[in-house]
């Protein structure tokens, strides 16, 4: 299940197209439609595809997962490419 979600979390990535944009106003506006994107799908979509034997506390977990591995893949990464830009 973690690995799905990560996969459909890389898939978004890179179709955000984030890499390739040389414009700052341009990619912080594709960064941040990734991160809403994401959330919705960490928080919402994708828990809803969970099947009915995995329990809440399993839930939550997976969840977290998802959420720690965009911030530390992408989101802490593209931050701080942000800082150094300035």
């Amino acid at each position: 299940v973690i690995s799905k979600g990560k996969e459909a979390i890389d898939k978004m990535w890179k179709e955000s197209g984030i890499d390739t944009i040389q414009s700052v106003v341009k990619k912080s506006e594709a960064f941040n439609q990734f991160v809403d994107k994401s959330n919705e799908f960490i928080t919402t979509t994708y828990p809803q595809t969970f099947s009915r034997d995995i329990a809440g506390s399993k839930k939550t977990d997976i969840i977290y997962e998802l959420s720690s591995y965009t911030t530390e893949r992408y989101v802490k990464p593209t931050l701080s490419g942000f800082q150094s830009s300035r």
